[in-house]
């Protein structure tokens, strides 16, 4: 009897939470093993990082292709501003590596979430609701960091820029096609000038203000709309296990609330 009550549905809200539990599960997934399998085929390709002072300051999100994919850019730039340690830089670089530990995480959660929901599990749902808390708290800091460093990107960049040396910042104007910050011609390396970095290009040369920023500038909206689903997806997983607990709880004490009235009914038999 206790084995059929446990199969029973578990409402309407229940049974939708359950089925949204076990597709976002799957995504997950999938999502996972695409992560890591791309981590891995792009070290595999790539190889090694190269180091720091040749680093490609490109940073760039597109997934065009192998060879056009620039992320490693945006980890060095990240290192720069924030003046890590060369061999933290170098590690953070190492982005397959990156792809790979996350593709291992977004796969772990989703198992136990679709064990959990497929089973029932209050243990596992238990445990699934802690992996995507956690995971929501640490992009909302990451979110709120970056704001914050946003706000005061602009004075950091200049200070960055007066003391640099010569060879980084003819790196980053290069890699960039800017010349100069924040305007054109202004805080130039000593020797170095727009018209022998770009000789048949300088007169349509922009400062290097404009073409850092259009990094951050160029993609808020879809990042923030991306933030904004993946927060809300991740909310709804949450309130989704509570809602299957508490109908497994209640439940369960309905069943064994009937399990006792049998018994004294039956000892009262007797």
């Amino acid at each position: 009897m206790g084995e059929k009550e446990k199969q029973k549905k578990l409402g309407c809200a229940g049974g939708l939470c359950q089925m949204f539990l076990t597709i976002v599960d799957i995504l997950l997934i999938i999502v996972g093993l695409a992560t890591m399998i791309a981590g891995i085929v792009y070290k595999i390709r790539v190889g090694a990082p190269a180091p720091i002072p040749t680093v490609n300051f490109t940073c760039s999100l597109s997934l065009d292709s192998f060879g056009e994919f620039n992320l490693a850019g945006c980890f060095d730039l990240a290192c720069e501003y924030l003046n890590m340690e060369a061999e933290v830089c170098s590690t953070l670089r190492n982005f397959p590596l990156v792809m790979i530990i996350l593709g291992v995480i977004l796969f772990l959660v989703g198992f136990v979430g679709y064990v959990a929901a497929l089973k029932r599990n209050i243990c596992l749902l238990g445990v699934f609701f802690i992996f995507v808390l956690v995971l929501t708290i640490i992009e909302i800091a990451m979110i709120i960091t970056g704001y914050v460093k946003v706000g005061g990107l602009a004075s950091e960049v200049q200070g960055y820029w007066v003391n640099a040396t010569s060879a980084n910042l003819t790196t980053i104007m290069t890699k960039f096609d800017c010349c100069g910050y924040p305007n054109k011609d202004e805080n130039m390396p000593a020797g170095v000038t727009c018209s022998n970095l770009f000789p048949t290009t300088s007169d349509t040369v922009e400062g290097c203000k404009t073409q850092v920023f259009s990094i951050i500038t160029d993609n808020p909206i879809a990042v923030s709309i991306t933030a904004i689903i993946v927060a809300l997806v991740e909310i709804l997983c949450m309130l989704g296990s509570c809602v299957v607990i508490r109908k497994m709880r209640k439940k369960r004490a309905g069943s064994a609330k009937k399990e006792g009235s049998k018994k004294d009914l039956k000892d009262d038999r007797h």
